[in-house]
């Protein structure tokens, strides 16, 4: 049974390795592993998949690419949760306004980061 992946651009005939859905995905999952892409088309070849890496620089463009759309959703992210604490500030009625600020509330969380790499050991 042959499977044909999902293309980006369906107007062309390109196989270029830039062109499959299945491809960022695999970047995203190098990412939330923390793994690199040899250790990737393991993976993939483990699912019976053919694995085929080609060039670096091509997968390196597609993690540029792809760390250039998450930085922007991030962004997007950081702005819409800050216009929502300011606006739950205001609801409150407890603003404090220093030059032109509202003051808001913060809390950190370092942890977030360590729990996965853990079950992972």
């Amino acid at each position: 049974m042959d499977i044909i992946p999902e293309r980006i651009d369906n107007t062309t005939s390109r196989h270029s390795t830039k062109n499959f859905i299945i491809n960022y995905t695999f970047l995203i999952l190098m990412q939330l592993l923390g793994k690199c892409l040899k250790t990737i088309s393991i993976i993939v070849s483990l699912l019976g998949m053919r694995v085929a890496l080609g060039s670096y620089k091509t997968w390196k463009e597609m993690m540029d690419k792809l760390g250039t759309i998450q930085e922007s959703l991030a962004k997007k992210c950081c702005m819409n949760n800050l216009q929502n604490e300011i606006d739950a500030t205001k609801e409150q009625g407890n603003i404090h306004i220093q030059d032109g600020r509202i003051g808001i509330t913060v809390s950190g969380d370092a942890g977030w980061q360590g729990w996965f790499s853990y079950d992972l050991q």
